[in-house]
């Protein structure tokens, strides 16, 4: 598949559909707006779903898992490169039917749970989020330490405006997740450097 939509220029979370296997939801990285897109297998843009009350600071990962047969979709606003915000935020929504998008181009959703949360020991970079869903556990990768650790955060409703963000809690380092040699890390720029960071996750 060759996406086509130009204004999907840096593209950093996809998910595939439940409700119809052969279309992918994706969004761009930092700097997007709150928006989900809907490729057909075609690779065309289907639609666009405006998520109302979320923001997109740095959008980088998604999921997308069903429980007591409704599907959802997990949207994580978690980039942060100089591990620095206290701000990461997780947004839950119902999967629309992309076959609505046929009769209009543009649907707006609200997430349906808005879970803030912080990590335990400190802010971390994440690019890679999946939802365990036998345990209910969202499940987070470190990004930039070695080894990756893998967090845990409960897969929980939406909390009050005034309720503290959850906490984040270390599981497991990744010990599988093999470091860069020296040679590697000599190559120029970043792509040597960074090239085992865990950049996506998908639970089967």
């Amino acid at each position: 598949m060759k996406i086509q939509d130009k204004r999907l220029t840096e593209i950093s979370g996809m998910a595939r559909s439940i409700r119809q296997p052969d279309v992918i939801w994706a969004h761009n990285d930092s700097g997007g707006e709150a928006r989900l897109f809907a490729i057909g297998p075609d690779g065309e843009t289907m639609g666009i779903l405006e998520v109302t009350n979320a923001g997109a600071r740095d959008w980088e990962e998604m999921a997308s898992f069903r429980i007591d047969e409704k599907s959802f979709l997990l949207i994580a606003d978690v980039g942060d490169n100089g591990a620095v915000r206290n701000d990461t935020i997780i947004y839950i929504l119902e999967e629309p039917d992309p076959a609505d998008f046929a009769t209009n181009p543009v649907l707006k959703i609200e997430a349906c749970a808005v879970i803030p949360f912080r990590y335990e020991n400190g802010p971390r970079d994440c690019e890679g989020v999946s939802v365990d869903v036998p345990n209910r556990e969202i499940l987070l990768i470190s990004k930039r330490t070695e080894p990756p650790v893998l967090y845990h955060l409960p897969l929980s409703a939406a909390q009050d405006d005034d309720d503290p963000p959850m906490v984040a809690k270390p599981s497991v380092p990744l010990s599988g997740v093999v470091p860069p040699t020296a040679v590697e890390r000599a190559i120029p720029g970043r792509l040597g450097e960074f090239r085992s960071n865990v950049t996506a996750f998908d639970i089967s």
